[in-house]
């Protein structure tokens, strides 16, 4: 068995030619995850983006697991960790080292736990806690996401020769352990419920490989319909889902997703657009995009507040800023193009200095 591409941000392909429609899945499951955190008000669109847009990576993600790693698993651990792991511990400790000047400036509600001066005793516990994936910064709030994805991607290589010949078993085994989770409370930071909903989903991705084909227009625009009028009845966020609702939530997740994939493989086809090239873009810098765009929504925050003059201290209204949802497409473009700006700015720096040293 040849060994697969090296991984890219929050799946394990890098986006070559054959690869683009994994993509622009991610390019607009990471558009629609930024419309969902700026405020947008008309609820019943956001159930609808919040019943499969954080579930579609999950997808992706077993989707792109290649059986290779069922021989060699210590290399998917080595791979994850360097995706996933390290650039979430380095955006970890980056926030801990300013986070006394980002209260300085208001950042954060007074009276939490991070709206307060941290001490040196402060920021070794909250470093210790950045290595467990445990944040109470609000602008690392979507950090569980990729704890999460870490930790069931661990579980699942761990499982994989019990999971790969009866992989539907064990989807039902992982949203039961999900169910039971939830239903009793057991929510410590290393296994909350959603890891084993996530375990589920990777195993749904990974049946995917073998099932999934591109769909008719009529039976993506059936799903479509499927997923809204579903989202209306068992709507909820990923995170929050309540148990009552977990398996349609569940239904619709997968479907939305399947949806999302039939969408991208049409796109895939016109590789001169300008919307493959800047959704194939969008999805191979998702990471970036998930760990920044928070803080990114202050700027905007910061202009509207001087803008119209008001109170500095709604600099801490979280994500965006209150009574304000009319901004949500400014909250959106910045949170999608300030994070590509600081990455690539970031390379340019890096290249930079790199040729300056080699010159001497």
């Amino acid at each position: 068995m040849s060994k697969p591409d090296s991984d890219n941000q929050l799946t394990d392909v890098k986006s070559t030619g054959r690869n683009h429609m994994v993509s622009i899945a991610k390019g607009i499951g990471i558009v629609l995850m930024v419309i969902g955190h700026s405020g947008y008000g008309i609820v019943p669109i956001n159930w609808f983006i919040y019943m499969f847009h954080m579930p579609l990576f999950v997808i992706l993600s077993g989707y792109c697991f290649k059986e290779y790693y069922l021989d060699h698993r210590l290399l998917f651990v080595k791979r994850r960790i360097r995706r996933l792991y390290l650039p979430v511990l380095i955006c970890g400790c980056v926030m801990l080292l300013l986070h006394n000047v980002l209260y300085s400036w208001g950042l954060y509600q007074p009276g939490t736990i991070e709206g307060s001066y941290y001490e040196l005793k402060d920021i070794l516990r909250e470093f210790l806690n950045v290595l467990r994936f445990k944040f109470v910064d609000p602008m690392m709030g979507v950090a569980w996401f990729v704890r999460d994805l870490f930790v069931s991607s661990l579980i699942v290589i761990a499982l994989s020769r019990l999971i790969a010949p009866r992989k539907w078993l064990w989807v039902a085994i992982f949203v039961a352990m999900a169910m039971i989770f939830h239903q009793f409370k057991l929510l410590s930071q290393e296994f909350y419920f959603t890891t084993w909903l996530f375990c589920a989903l990777f195993c749904v991705g990974w049946i995917l490989q073998r099932y999934w084909k591109p769909a008719r227009w009529w039976v993506t625009a059936l799903l479509f319909v499927f997923v809204a009028m579903l989202s209306y009845f068992a709507h909820g966020a990923l995170i929050r889902v309540r148990i009552e609702v977990m398996i349609p939530y569940l239904v619709g997740a997968v479907a939305g997703s399947i949806m999302t994939m039939n969408v991208s493989a049409y796109l895939a086809r016109y590789t001169t657009s300008w919307l493959h090239r800047g959704l194939v873009y969008l999805g191979d810098n998702t990471l970036i995009i998930l760990m920044l765009h928070l803080l990114c929504f202050k700027l905007v925050t910061a202009c509207i507040i001087l803008c119209q003059g008001l109170s500095w201290e709604h600099l801490a209204d979280y994500p965006v800023l209150k009574d304000h949802a009319w901004c949500w497409w400014i909250y959106v473009l910045v949170g999608l193009g300030l994070p590509l700006l600081v990455k690539a700015t970031w390379k340019q720096l890096r290249t930079s200095a790199v040729k300056l040293i080699r010159r001497n």
